[in-house]
């Protein structure tokens, strides 16, 4: 679906907001990428394989992409990348 000119200049991303503000609100616990889809309801235990996979990549995408402006943090453990909102001192006060 096509979108405005001034969302599309603003590069403000819905789903990457909503998923920041799902971290922040859980802040002493990581999640990877499909743990995040589930929360969100774009997958559950009835979804194909070819859905799990194309939401597994789009959070993970997006994930990445917080990384890179610095909002959260990323570590592998056992293989699978977990995200968490990277705390800092004025998240405290």
């Amino acid at each position: 679906m096509p979108i405005p000119r001034e969302q599309f200049q603003k590069g403000s991303d819905t789903t990457e907001n909503n998923i920041l503000n799902f971290l922040k609100e859980h802040p002493e616990e990581a999640y990877n990428a499909k743990e995040i889809a589930e929360a969100f309801g774009v997958i559950n235990t009835n979804s194909d394989s070819v859905r799990i996979s194309f939401a597994v990549y789009s959070y993970s995408t997006l994930l990445e992409s917080l990384v890179m402006k610095k909002n959260v943090t990323r570590k592998i453990i056992s293989g699978v990348p977990y995200y968490i909102f990277l705390l800092v001192s004025s998240d405290y006060i």
